[in-house]
């Protein structure tokens, strides 16, 4: 958060909270969590939203050399500024991308190679932006996206309907099978031709801080590298993250011995092999609840 925050102009005795704020999002979209819990995570985000709104005020009546200011001093081509509410929706997403997805790209990268031990080794040779490319094809930070269908269309052969809700899954689609990428189950830094990937968006949904994003985690493996020659995993073969799993498929509607065969899969590279029907089961499971009634259709409407 310093980092981000310096660069739009957050005052810096205000990171802690903000950060703690930001985090509260993915609770609401992928999280089960009960009433009390979403009115907590809504309030946070309320809280970040006036916040947000105060910090546009103050910059308006005083102009600062930061991106807060740019935004607020852009004109488009026709002498049109950002609105007021253009700008601090604007900042809201940033902080929260930074305070959720970049930690999250350089907690996958980091676990990635620290599991096959080659960390140090990467570092020495200039390849770890491969390793931050690879990261954002094999372990995505982002699971997927909620998006609805504008118009009829048709993808992978199946018709969609105008106003079709759909859950797009960005780490099955990098394996996707259609897509030829060779292993696509594991973590190769060294592919000669880097797989494509959607990790950042596509289209008006591109996010114009990929080059940040990329930047801060080859910054940050590079400093734990060079004050870390002995990192290694406290939990090489997984325990942790096996009981983990099964905690979250437990959460998502899936029965205790289902989960348990389930997350039992996951290999070393962290990799669940959750077939088709298990996910399936689960998420219906999920969504025909009565905790994901209040945890969705109320605070998401039309997306879940």
């Amino acid at each position: 958060m310093s980092v981000i925050g310096h660069l739009l102009g957050v005052p810096a005795e205000d990171h802690a909270a903000i950060a703690e704020q930001a985090t509260v999002l993915s609770g609401l979209v992928w999280g089960h969590l009960d009433a009390p819990g979403q009115l907590v995570a809504a309030h946070a985000l309320d809280e970040l939203w006036d916040h947000g709104h105060t910090l546009v005020r103050r910059r308006a009546g005083a102009p600062t050399d930061d991106l807060v200011g740019a935004w607020l001093a852009h004109r488009d081509t026709d002498g049109t500024p950002f609105t007021s509410q253009e700008v601090a929706s604007t900042l809201m997403e940033a902080l929260i991308t930074n305070a959720e997805v970049t930690p999250r790209l350089i907690a996958n990268a980091l676990h990635q190679l620290l599991s096959t031990r080659t960390l140090h080794a990467l570092h020495d040779t200039g390849e770890l932006p491969r390793a931050v490319e690879e990261t954002l094809r094999h372990g995505t930070p982002l699971i997927g996206w909620l998006r609805a269908t504008t118009r009829p269309t048709r993808v992978g052969g199946v018709r969609l309907p105008a106003g079709a809700r759909l859950l797009l899954l960005l780490r099955s689609a990098v394996r996707d099978e259609a897509h030829g990428v060779p292993d696509p189950d594991v973590f190769d830094p060294h592919r000669s031709v880097p797989p494509p990937h959607r990790a950042f968006g596509a289209g008006i949904h591109y996010c114009p801080g990929d080059a940040f994003s990329r930047h801060l985690t080859h910054q940050a493996l590079a400093a734990l590298a060079d004050a870390c020659p002995d990192l290694a995993l406290a939990d090489p073969d997984g325990v942790a993250a096996v009981a983990e799993l099964e905690a979250f498929l437990r959460a998502w509607g899936m029965d205790a011995d289902e989960a348990k065969t389930a997350a039992g899969r996951l290999d070393q590279d962290g990799n669940g092999r959750i077939t088709r029907d298990e996910y399936l089961r689960a998420w219906t499971s999920f969504v025909l609840s009565d905790d994901s009634e209040d945890a969705g259709s109320t605070l998401l409407g039309p997306l879940v």
